[in-house]
């Protein structure tokens, strides 16, 4: 039997396709598949997947129902599917390589865009980001019900999405395109308000289109939130970065934010 073509997508609504064609997957199907491939090529154990698919609420028979998709979303994937999603104590393991699953290649994009960000290649930087954004096609793993564990998974992509966003924008700061990073950076800050990287960033931004009053207003309104919201003052990179600023720094003389 020829080694199949594979395509899965997880990174929004999930999809499935073999060779071209997609899986039609209903339902806890879905589910079940999505709750694997967020563990591709690793052993997801049975009591893992009913955390995933039913949290505090799973039905009396749960290791069965599991079994039972199992074996029906196996015969949806035709074939292959037995060679696919394979038993392993103590669960099951969906097997996919990097190419075929558009989460891990997100995360090893989003890792080598902060490699070249640590040796300066910028071109190198938006080309990952620019290339990990677009695999993202809405609230990734949105077929897993909202679960304790399934949130807290989406959580963690969501902060992949927004260093890939800043990454992005900071290599547009880094090759003089100042107003595309302004634009971007102002959706980030507006976003999330309280989050210090892309406000040190669009603060840099802003200085380097000549707009020093407004990147100083950006801290300023950081500050007070900070102060108002968490009775904490912005870190010791911020201040140094505001103090260089305030004393007349370019763009070139601005230490960076820190990276997560």
């Amino acid at each position: 039997m020829l080694t199949p073509r594979l395509c899965f997508r997880v990174l929004g609504p999930l999809e499935v396709e073999i060779d071209g064609q997609p899986a039609a997957l209903t339902g806890r199907q879905r589910a079940l598949c999505t709750a694997l491939l967020l563990h591709a090529d690793h052993v997801v154990s049975v009591d893992r997947l009913i955390d995933l698919l039913w949290d505090s609420r799973p039905p009396g028979a749960g290791a069965a129902r599991v079994r039972a998709l199992v074996a029906e979303v196996r015969r949806v994937l035709g074939p292959h599917g037995p060679s696919l999603l394979t038993t392993r104590r103590p669960g099951y393991v969906m097997h996919a390589r990097p190419g075929e699953l558009d989460l891990l290649t997100f995360e090893q994009l989003v890792e080598d865009g902060s490699r070249a960000a640590a040796n300066g290649d910028w071109d190198t930087v938006r080309h990952h980001a620019e290339q990990a954004l677009g695999l993202w096609r809405g609230e990734p793993l949105s077929d897993l019900p909202e679960t304790a564990g399934s949130e807290a998974e989406r959580r963690r992509l969501g902060e992949l999405h927004v260093v890939a966003r800043e990454s992005a924008a900071e290599a547009d700061l880094e090759t003089g395109r100042h107003r595309q990073a302004v634009a971007e950076l102002l959706r980030l800050t507006t976003a999330h308000p309280l989050r210090e990287r892309p406000h040190a960033l669009l603060m840099r931004a802003l200085q380097a289109d000549g707009r020093p009053a407004e990147a100083l207003q950006v801290y300023a309104e950081l500050r007070r939130r900070m102060v108002d919201e968490l009775a904490l003052e912005p870190s010791d990179d911020l201040r140094t970065l505001h103090r260089r600023l305030l004393a007349g720094g370019t763009a070139a003389t601005v230490p960076p934010a820190r990276r997560p």
